[in-house]
């Protein structure tokens, strides 16, 4: 991590993605335990320290922002659209947006196990879900922040980040292989 956070261009996502994996990494090592909301708070303290005028940049604000929506916002928005499913009566799809619902049909012994090809099938509809879930949480909590900085409103953000990302994950993994 610290390796490539020292190759890569310092900007404010890589910086904070480097300090919490640090900080992560080390909890992990030394058998602490870990909390995201602290590692956050503490890139924010060491990005700023070094560098206090990233407070005003979009890239930093941005960054920040949409971190902090993945952890608190994502989940509720995933349970918000499974509620909304439950109430259709699509309980198979609204149990790929709620993890709790679905972790617990794992466990269902009234059916027999489901073949292979439906495991994985049953677990790309949960990826696919919560990739959903994501983009338009993120979309929900940084369009505010690009209405006030840019003067621009993207009413399809949140499908484009759900559409690149079907482009962009095959590249990452790639990428990951290529390292190793």
């Amino acid at each position: 991590i610290i390796s490539y956070v020292l190759i890569a261009e310092p900007r404010p996502s890589i910086l904070r993605a480097g300090i919490v994996g640090v900080f992560s990494c080390s909890a992990a090592f030394l058998r602490g335990r870990y909390n995201s909301v602290n590692a956050l708070a503490a890139a924010a303290v060491v990005i700023l320290l070094f560098r206090p005028g990233d407070i005003f940049s979009a890239a930093f604000q941005f960054t920040f922002l949409a971190t902090v929506g993945l952890l608190f916002f994502c989940p509720i928005v995933s349970r918000k659209i499974s509620d909304f499913l439950l109430q259709r009566g699509l309980t198979r799809i609204a149990r790929a947006f709620d993890g709790r619902s679905f972790a617990l049909s794992l466990f269902d012994t009234n059916d027999a196990p489901p073949s292979l090809p439906r495991r994985f099938m049953r677990g790309f509809g949960v990826a696919v879900a919560q990739l959903f879930a994501l983009s338009l949480s993120e979309w929900i909590i940084t369009a505010p922040l690009s209405c006030y900085l840019f003067n621009n409103f993207m009413p399809w953000g949140w499908f484009g980040s759900f559409v690149i990302a079907f482009l962009a994950m095959p590249a990452n993994i790639v990428g990951y292989l290529t390292v190793i």
